[in-house]
């Protein structure tokens, strides 16, 4: 039998998702990020679910898909129930992985070398985004800010990352709702799962008509998505 404490706590994280959610509805913006992030979503369990793979390294990369939806689908429910810093930390896991995921998109030919020593130096984390930038011409390290600030306000304890679990300088145990946190939630998730399926589909160039066409309508939302909110 569940101890009645968690079973309060249940009802606490399942009263909180319905204040997320009519917070949603009643927001135009985060209504459409919530869109955005259902047709990310969409795009990658397409591409693991309804394409048979044609080779190993496909195989390998739709495992990888796995992982991305798996992350984005628990960052939901843990944002939507009040646990932000949980949420964000599966955030940053969606941004390794896509980072991973672009440098093997250049590089195709390291994939069976990943497999083999995934934690050799070329592929440390922070090798992949040195590659990134230097393949793009970036001189800012934009990639590793973007990183090491969800590394500091959600994976690893650091004073800063108290403001997520305290907004109002109170630390709140367990759950809670505050709507700039939650706004801040979701529009990150939303730029990284977005990131995540642009970078993934690529990778399986030879899909069915059908997939072509699910191809082709999810890059038009996300191009319109990104020109009306990061233009």
């Amino acid at each position: 039998m569940l101890p009645e404490n968690l079973k309060d706590l249940h009802k606490g994280e399942e009263s909180i998702r319905t204040d997320s959610l009519a917070h949603i509805d009643s927001n135009e913006n985060l209504t459409d990020h919530m869109n955005m992030i259902h047709n990310a979503m969409n795009h990658i369990y397409a591409h693991v679910q309804e394409h048979d793979h044609l080779t190993e390294n496909e195989l390998t990369l739709q495992l990888a898909g796995i992982r991305l939806f798996n992350a984005a689908a628990a960052s939901i429910k843990l944002g939507l129930s009040g646990y932000y810093q949980k949420g964000f930390m599966l955030v940053r896991d969606l941004l390794e992985v896509t980072f991973l995921l672009d440098y093997l998109g250049s590089n195709p030919e390291k994939i069976p070398l990943w497999k083999k020593d995934g934690d050799g130096p070329e592929f440390k984390a922070w090798a992949i985004r040195k590659a990134l930038d230097e393949r793009d011409g970036y001189k800012g390290e934009k990639r590793r800010e973007d990183y090491k600030r969800l590394c500091t306000y959600a994976s690893h304890i650091s004073n800063e990352g108290f403001k997520l679990i305290a907004p109002d300088g109170l630390g709140r145990i367990g759950i809670f709702f505050d709507k700039g946190v939650f706004t801040a939630f979701i529009e990150e998730l939303a730029k990284k799962i977005t990131y995540a399926a642009i970078v993934f589909s690529p990778h399986f160039p030879n899909v069915s008509a059908q997939l072509s066409q699910q191809k082709l309508a999810f890059f038009e939302s996300s191009q319109g998505w990104l020109k009306k909110y990061f233009s």
